[in-house]
């Protein structure tokens, strides 16, 4: 376990101590004065939100029920989707991990795709946000657990990989983009996730160990523009307009 982020800043009133008990490796700390916190969690109308005060107290929530999500949904195919032909063929009980979750939403298109994922994420905060709003999801469609093809854990990726029961058919990594002049056109939670300190080394420095797993299957996303990582380790690479996926 990475214990370098074991605590949460809490804000407001909201039932913080079941949700301790739904996260017991997390140390909810609560506040009064939120004047000197850069991010906290708090509720607002039963909803949960991450607040980050640098970005102008930008708010921010996970939802995988979404319009936004639901339309990308839609439209998630091979044909359209680079990260789809990195993937490959993966057999019903093969599994993925999403090493780098973060908002979890590639983690979820690809469940909802027919691959069974596990999302790895080592910020507390988010790990919270994507659980809720993953429990959300399958209480509302009445999922079983047989049907249920999406997890999540917090952690630090590269640590708890070599610890799971079974070896993955694929290791996806999606490491924060560096920021550009373009970044005050980011979204919103784009804006806080740069913010958030997420780092498990360079990109680098994460495909190094990610290769010494022996895993079958590692995929790197990352800008079109920028330079491959190891291209003689590269194997093939799909990409769009701006994104590149490179297969090692």
């Amino acid at each position: 376990m990475d214990n370098q982020h074991t605590s949460v800043n809490v804000y407001g009133e909201g039932d913080w101590k079941q949700l301790a008990a739904k996260f017991p490796g997390i140390e909810f700390q609560e506040f009064n004065d939120i004047s000197s916190l850069r991010e906290f969690l708090f509720y607002k109308k039963d909803q949960l939100f991450l607040v980050n005060q640098e970005q102008e107290k930008l708010q921010m929530r996970i939802d995988f029920s979404s319009p936004e999500l639901k339309r990308r949904l839609r439209f998630f195919s091979k044909k359209k989707e680079p990260l789809l032909r990195a993937i490959g063929k993966v057999e019903a009980d093969e599994l993925i991990v999403d090493a780098t979750a973060g908002l979890g939403r590639e983690s979820f298109l690809l469940a909802a795709s027919g691959f069974r994922v596990l999302g790895i994420e080592r910020s507390p905060y988010l790990h919270i946000l994507q659980t809720l709003a993953l429990e959300a999801v399958y209480k509302e469609k009445e999922l079983s657990i047989e049907q249920q093809r999406l997890n999540f854990c917090w952690g630090n990726s590269l640590e708890l990989i070599p610890q799971l029961s079974e070896k993955p058919k694929v290791l996806y990594f999606d490491p924060m983009f560096p920021k550009t002049k373009k970044m005050a056109k980011v979204k919103k939670n784009m804006q806080i996730l740069q913010k958030m300190d997420l780092s498990q080394g360079t990109a680098l420095e994460m495909l190094t160990k990610a290769l010494e797993m022996g895993v079958e299957r590692v995929i790197f996303k990352r800008p079109r523009e920028a330079s491959m990582l190891e291209p003689e380790l590269c194997r093939e690479y799909y990409e769009n307009d701006t994104i590149r996926y490179e297969i090692y």
